[in-house]
């Protein structure tokens, strides 16, 4: 998924190497999580899948890139971008799919995935980087990745896919205040709404 470009410049009397990763992933028609934006159903532009099990789709991600150096002592230095993001062309809903409800629960999707940027940034930034910083940033990617995902899973599982209006409320709760907080992620994660609470 992520490309990487190597570049190298040579500064007399000392080797100073300078690289990036491309944060090209995030093209210009996607949209980027933001507090003042909502996401609305002319939001997605894809073309139903009418045999899925649930009535709308929204293809939401995290994405990362940097800029770096090594200077002469050998030391690695790598200042990091990151985005969460929507893809209009790969998010879907049914005709008869666009209720409030739905919209809802797919916009804690992406303030979950928002969340999930924030822990991205702060766990590549406190990684120490040696020569294979290109494996060591794709290693912290995708743990957290792996991480959200699990973390998706309990949500739609306990909201039924926006069906339990319980369950959807203590999840409206949760990532509202882990948005408005600084939880570390294991923080985080023990605070969780619980099926048999």
């Amino acid at each position: 998924m992520n490309i990487f470009r190597l570049k190298t410049t040579l500064i007399v009397l000392l080797v100073f190497f300078l690289f990036s990763n491309s944060f090209g992933q995030v093209a210009a028609n996607e949209i980027r999580w933001s507090k003042d934006r909502t996401l609305e159903w002319s939001d997605f532009k894809k073309t139903a899948d009418d045999n899925a099990p649930v009535d709308a789709w929204a293809w939401i991600g995290e994405f990362y890139g940097y800029t770096g150096n090594k200077d002469a002592n050998g030391k690695y230095a790598l200042t990091f971008e990151t985005a969460s993001a929507m893809r209009p062309d790969s998010s879907w809903v049914k005709i008869n799919g666009k209720s409030k409800q739905i919209l809802h629960h797919l916009q804690l999707r992406f303030d979950i995935s928002e969340f999930f940027r924030r822990q991205l940034l702060a766990a590549l930034k406190a990684f120490t980087y040696t020569d294979k910083y290109q494996e060591e940033t794709q290693k912290i990617y995708q743990r957290i990745t792996q991480q959200r995902t699990a973390l998706l899973k309990v949500y739609e599982d306990q909201t039924e896919n926006s069906k339990a209006a319980m369950f959807q409320k203590k999840w409206d709760d949760y990532i509202a205040d882990l948005l408005n907080s600084n939880y570390t992620l294991e923080e985080a994660l023990a605070k969780q709404p619980k099926k048999n609470e």
